[in-house]
């Protein structure tokens, strides 16, 4: 059994969840990027709290590790550390374009997703920046993460192909200059 204490506040919305064998128990979110300091450590302690738990009980704390925000990320990866340190259990830092990706493959498989398609998860960078790795359908990655300026011509060849799917909370920028049918958004 293995029973997970996950933090993400690589964007604005900052979360604390637990899961208990890959099944979600408990989730608590805001969406206001600006109080992650305020909440994270508050929901941490309420999601324990309403599942009985003292944070000794846990088998480990997973950490989204970016890419993303700096300070949602610092803030983040310190409540994590904090947990563990205190506690002496493991510490997993998760790629967070790779945990859209996992997220996309579950609406797949639920059925609300076709996908046959390469996948483009997209963390909004600011301006029209955005953090993005590209990933085949089997959740592979095809390229390394790296920041990119959009532009009408950014990933032109993906494009051409057709059947791509951009995902995430900086997928919306591209929509203004990708119009091809063959591009989805999720």
């Amino acid at each position: 059994m293995s029973l997970i204490l996950c933090i993400e506040a690589g964007t604005d919305i900052g979360s604390v969840a637990l899961a208990k064998n890959g099944r979600l128990l408990s989730l608590r979110e805001n969406l206001e990027g600006k109080h992650h300091a305020q909440n994270l450590a508050v929901y941490a302690e309420e999601i324990l709290r309403e599942n009985d738990l003292d944070a000794d009980e846990l088998d480990a704390v997973a950490v989204g590790k970016g890419p993303g925000s700096y300070t949602g990320l610092r803030i983040a990866v310190s409540l994590a550390k904090g947990i563990c340190y205190a506690t002496g259990k493991p510490l997993i830092a998760v790629n967070s374009l790779e945990a859209l990706v996992q997220v996309a493959l579950e609406d797949f498989e639920a059925g609300i997703l076709d996908l046959d398609a390469k996948l483009l998860p997209m963390i909004d960078a600011r301006r029209m920046e955005v953090y993005c790795q590209l990933f085949d359908a089997q959740a592979r990655p095809l390229s390394e993460v790296e920041a990119h300026v959009l532009t009408a011509e950014s990933f032109a060849a993906e494009r051409a192909q057709g059947r791509l799917v951009l995902f995430g909370n900086g997928a919306a920028k591209s929509k203004m200059l990708f119009t091809e049918p063959g591009v989805h958004y999720v």
